[in-house]
């Protein structure tokens, strides 16, 4: 034994704690909230192989439906996995952020996981290197559909529109692309968003502003999230925050034109804008009520009444909901005067 203490030793431990995969990015916001996910998503992350590749491609987009088939961006139905680069009826990689758009062909960026989605191949052809926008009727080269093999697409001569269920993962997929690629890497360039459509090859994709609507239009579902925690666990090690976060995007790049507290992309998810004569919502009004359809889920909604003051309206707040989980909204009103506006917008907390 050792009763007097006189054969006892010290010893120094030093213990690494272990943080959550975000912790260091909680509570910032705008430029040092994108160059810290930048950090966290590039720290761990590894550059796959074409093997490596190809076995992602057909695990990361399995239908759960049917585990040998593949669910596809674009046409939005299921082909086998054995179909895969298929000189017929097959189906390929497409790269949301395009590769002539600053993607330089040897780097991480051209083979990350998380740009890719399965997309029929002429269906992919057909997007090419276009931006993502709603489809103008009035534009030159709009058609709708796109193509008969993806009813639920349009595009025209500046951008390609995807079904309304995947707009959401080609806003992630792009908003992971412009965080995760800055330039300081070998053989990649610094991306960027634009809103000016240009046919050159300059590393940057838009239209950020309908981007930013479809990320919050199209929440991730259950097949999305799944489809992040493979490329993370099994494959490239790193995650899409916005598919985890979808709220930084607008953390990041989201805009408040007239500064009333409440981001653009949320002003035009209500359809109303203060003084705006063309602004519209889908609502009817009775003398008592005033009932709005088609809203957006998961968003907090304000009403405002307006009376005429001078030339301009003047607002005030009537009325506030909790987080909508249906898409009907019903507000119980007593106007003060004839002459009646009404005005609702959605804030996000």
């Amino acid at each position: 034994g050792d009763k007097d203490g006189t054969n006892s030793r010290t010893f120094s431990i030093e213990v690494t704690p272990i943080y959550p995969y975000y912790y260091y990015a909680e509570g910032l916001t705008g430029a040092v909230l994108k160059a810290k996910l930048h950090d966290i998503i590039s720290t761990g992350a590894i550059q796959l192989t074409d093997d490596q590749e190809n076995t992602a491609m057909k695990a990361i987009h399995t239908d759960p439906d049917n585990t040998n088939n593949v669910l596809l961006l674009y046409t939005d139905d299921s082909r086998p996995k054995s179909a895969y680069n298929a000189s017929t009826g097959g189906w390929n990689k497409e790269h949301c952020w395009p590769e002539s758009r600053g993607l330089l062909g040897t780097g991480p960026d051209q083979i990350d996981a998380h740009n890719l989605y399965a997309a029929d191949s002429d269906v992919n052809n057909l997007r090419g290197a276009l931006y993502f926008d709603e489809s103008d009727p009035a534009a030159d080269g709009f058609q709708d559909p796109a193509t008969n093999t993806a009813p639920l697409t349009s595009m025209d001569s500046n951008s390609f529109e995807p079904p309304g269920n995947y707009k959401g993962n080609v806003a992630r997929a792009i908003f992971y692309m412009a965080t995760r690629y800055d330039g300081t890497e070998p053989d990649t360039a610094a991306l960027y968003f634009t809103d000016t459509p240009a046919s050159n090859n300059a590393p940057a994709m838009g239209i950020l502003r309908t981007l930013l609507l479809w990320n919050v239009q199209d929440p991730p579902d259950d097949w999305e999230r799944t489809r992040n925690d493979l490329i993370y666990s099994n494959f490239q090690f790193n995650r899409n925050p916005f598919v985890d976060r979808p709220e930084w995007a607008e953390s990041i790049w989201g805009t408040d034109s007239d500064s009333d507290g409440i981001n653009d992309t949320y002003e035009i998810i209500a359809g109303t804008a203060t003084n705006n004569s063309n602004s519209r919502f889908e609502a009817t009004l009775s003398s008592t009520q005033v009932i709005c359809s088609l809203m957006t889920s998961g968003s907090v909604w304000r009403l405002y009444e307006g009376t005429l003051a001078g030339q301009n309206i003047a607002w005030r707040q009537i009325a506030e909901t909790n987080r909508l989980q249906a898409g009907t909204l019903l507000f119980n009103v007593a106007p003060t005067s004839p002459a009646a506006f009404y005005h609702l917008r959605a804030y996000r907390p």
